[in-house]
């Protein structure tokens, strides 16, 4: 049997998945806290307020009051090293394991976010914000990936958008923290701190994936990790045998293999143009949480919380056959796109119509976010997925660079930002419209049964697509 089949065996999503999947959602919570950092620490204080009389940040310390560009230049390198790591880490994970990548990263993230609240001048401390980037976009690609990897097909999707609400509960928990610290640096000490936190639940309880090992060609390792998954499970393990995997021994998979076939490059190339969108709005209206409201903190809460119901909303969609992943990921462009490019047209004065509108289309671009990881998990194979999800998330954090600078604007010509991420929506409906519905398929376990559908039965597009570059 294939690695899906022992799955069904094993349980899709047991109790000892379910206990690897809530592991898992701590990396996403806890990434947050530095991610969105710069949207508190990077603030400058509102006295008139009460909540931010005695709030300190680099704005304040460092005196950054006729500098606002350093603000957004330390995002941007946060985002800068983010693009780094996936790419870089995307790879090594395949190579050698989602385990010892997301170990490291988890640890050296840590490490730089407390270190960050040392720093004595802005210039380190845009320094240690990259590097804290680097290893934070290492955790964030593996954690994803390894979740998925432990479950079985049928509940990937809906275990998926939970791990991304925890994105979203972090945002909250982040201004949670601001409001009861109001101190830059313990705000720093305590998001770093919580990675070190994590670090030995991860060394003593997280295994690695039965589904690399599988890929990989470590059939026996691989088997050896599934019965333990089914004896946790309360289930019996016994009548699990794999069938050693397809695969070239001969090489490594590498991005290179995506450019050999025409699907492979087709859909890379799709779907590195959806990440990248995704990003480019998502940071940059999540860069403008504090200006939905005069308090900074309730800003920045109601970010993050208004995600929540639209990726949970999602669920149903994803699963609807007549909708699937592609159908609910277009809708969500064409909601988010409409209601950024309704905003040009809408007076400054009518108030409650920006709030509704902006909300919406927070709403669609996290809940498109979150359908983003699952769709491109699922539609590229086991060898070469962190690869795509790895590079696809790269080029996304571009996005995430960009955006800072695009809200820079906002002072002078207040709808740019907004017809900008409205454009970039609505091509993103027809950049998804080439990408194949995955809802129902069983998952790819190696890029032959791709680009070579008549033998394997996984893809349904036609030979013209599989033929080499």
């Amino acid at each position: 049997m294939d690695a899906e089949s022992a799955f069904k065996l094993v349980g899709n999503f047991g109790r000892y998945q379910c206990f690897l999947a809530m592991l898992l959602f701590m990396c996403n919570f806890i990434a947050a806290g530095q991610l969105v950092l710069m949207v508190l620490v990077g603030a400058t204080p509102n006295t008139t307020i009460p909540n931010e009389q005695n709030l300190t940040t680099i704005v304040t310390e460092f005196n950054l009051y006729d500098k606002p560009w350093v603000v957004e230049l330390t995002q941007s390198l946060l985002m800068v090293g983010f693009m780094v790591g996936c790419f870089c880490f995307g790879q090594v994970a395949d190579v050698y394991g989602r385990r010892p990548v997301l170990l490291i990263g988890g640890g050296v993230t840590g490490i730089c976010g407390i270190c960050s609240g040392f720093c004595q001048c802005w210039e380190t401390f845009a320094a240690t914000r990259f590097l804290t980037g680097v290893f934070v976009g290492a955790t964030s690609s593996s954690a994803f990936v390894t979740m998925s990897e432990f479950l079985g097909k049928s509940t990937w999707a809906v275990v998926g958008l939970f791990y991304s609400c925890c994105f979203s509960v972090g945002i909250m928990l982040l201004a949670l923290i601001g409001y009861l610290v109001q101190q830059w640096r313990v705000v720093c000490y305590i998001t770093g701190g919580m990675f070190i936190a994590m670090l030995p639940l991860l060394i003593l309880f997280l295994p690695e994936s039965p589904r690399w090992l599988y890929s990989t060609g470590k059939t026996e390792e691989a088997e050896r990790m599934l019965k333990m998954f089914a004896r946790r499970n309360g289930r019996e393990d016994g009548d699990i045998h794999l069938t050693p995997a397809e695969r070239d021994t001969s090489r490594t998979h590498t991005l290179a293999d995506f450019f050999r076939y025409k699907i492979l490059a087709k859909w890379l190339l799709a779907s590195v143009y959806i990440w990248f969108t995704c990003s480019l709005v998502y940071y940059g209206l999540t860069m403008g949480a504090a200006s939905l409201t005069t308090d900074l903190y309730v800003g920045i809460c109601l970010s993050g919380a208004i995600e929540i119901p639209a990726t949970l909303g999602c669920i149903v969609f994803m699963n609807w056959k007549w909708v699937g992943r592609k159908g609910t990921l277009m809708l969500l462009f064409i909601i988010g796109g409409g209601s950024c490019i309704a905003l040009i047209f809408v007076p400054g004065t009518y108030e409650t119509t920006h709030l509704v509108l902006g909300l919406a289309s927070k709403l669609a671009i996290a809940a498109a976010f979150a359908v983003v990881y699952i769709f491109t998990s699922e539609i590229f194979p086991t060898p070469v997925r962190t690869v795509a999800l790895g590079t696809s998330s790269t080029i996304a954090r571009l996005g995430s660079v960009i955006s800072p600078f695009i809200l820079l604007s906002v002072k002078s010509h207040p709808y740019v930002p907004y017809l900008i991420f409205g454009i970039c929506m609505v091509l993103g409906v027809a950049v998804t419209f080439l990408l194949p519905e995955t809802f129902a398929r069983v998952l790819p376990q190696t890029v032959e049964e791709v680009v070579e559908p008549h033998k394997h039965m996984v893809s349904s597009q036609g030979n013209e697509d599989n033929a080499p570059l």
